[in-house]
Formats: structure tokens, sequence, C-alpha cells
């Protein structure tokens, strides 16, 4: 195999792994790609579905009009018990909806929290949430949809050469592809 082949191999393995499905060589050039999912089909799914994984960490985040903002631990821990119960949305344009009174659609709440943790190692909180829509718990048990953003009220101030998020009010948590905070991922739970 030659070395384009290889690095093109290597890179796809990692993308396949990191969605969550297993990859199997079936020559030296093709691969197939087989799922971790229980379920055959989304009428399977047993609802809730089940998920656990990080929901936000503290840390340095760009933000329009400051570059970028610190989220210090003190201030996301504070926060901590007010994620209980916080809906979860197909995507941040349904809670932009609302906060403008415009109408949206009963089906664009999938779940919501239903346990949050402090990880004192990484400085985030955890959480465990059940998902009540059978098509997207599907699209998470195959490995498709693994990823979260959360969305809250906040003030910034400028201390010491550095803007810092204060008074964290938690509004939603939306489903994405490609979370701002790239630890924002999650599995079902097993």
């Amino acid at each position: 195999m030659d070395v384009l082949s290889q690095y093109y191999r290597t890179k796809l393995h990692s993308l396949v792994l990191s969605s969550g499905l297993n990859i199997s060589s079936t020559s030296n050039v093709n691969a197939s790609i087989f799922s971790h999912s229980l379920f055959k089909n989304d009428t399977e799914i047993v609802l809730p579905f089940v998920i656990e994984g990080r929901l936000v960490t503290a840390k340095a985040y760009p933000e329009k009009n400051y570059q970028r903002v610190v989220l210090k631990d003190s201030v996301l821990k504070e926060s901590l018990n007010s994620w209980v119960g916080i809906k979860i949305y197909k995507s941040h344009e349904v809670y932009r909806k609302i906060l403008l009174g415009e109408p949206t659609n009963v089906d664009d709440v999938v779940g919501k929290v239903i346990s949050v943790s402090w990880n004192d190692q990484d400085k985030a909180i955890d959480f465990v949430a059940e998902i009540y829509d059978r098509g997207i718990a599907y699209k998470m048990d195959m490995g498709l949809i693994n990823a979260v953003s959360v969305g809250f009220g906040r003030s910034i101030i400028y201390d010491r050469n550095d803007y810092y998020y204060t008074d964290i009010k938690p509004r939603e948590i939306s489903l994405v592809f490609d979370p701002r905070d790239s630890d924002a991922v999650f599995v079902p739970k097993k």
C-alpha cells in the first residue's frame, strides 16, 4: 500500500472510531463500517433513552465582540444544580425562536437533563439526560449524534487583561455536530 493510501486509511479509521463506529478491513484499499448499535431499527429503541457525558468545561471560549472569554471553574460550579431539568433541543435555532417569540414545534424538544455532577479533575459539569424522541435516540445509539452545546445567561466582566463570564444562568442545551466546547460529547448510558 502506498503512503497516500495508508494516510487516508488511517484518517478514515480515526474518524470512524471517534464517531462511535467500528471499522473492519475488507481489502487493502476498501473498508466497511459496522455500527455499535444494539437495535436494528428505531422501533426497537426503549424510551426514555438515557445518555451521559460532558455538558460544559471551565476554560476560555471564543466570544463575538471579546475575542475570548474565560469561564472559571468557581463560576461554573456555582451553576451546577441549575442544569437539572434543562430541556434539550434539536438545535440552537429552536431556542432563538423561543426568545424572539417566533413559532416553534413541540417536537423540537427531545429530552431533558436528569442529573449533573461536578468533575473536579477536568473542572467540568458531567450530565445524564433522558431522550424521548425515538428517531433522535436511534441516531445517538448509532453514533451519528454525540455532542451538545449549552446556552446560558451571563454577565461578562473585564479584569487583569482578560474577560470573564459571571452569573451563569442555564437556559438550554442543543444537539450539535461541532460543539464550541470540544469536550461536550456524550454516549448512550449502558
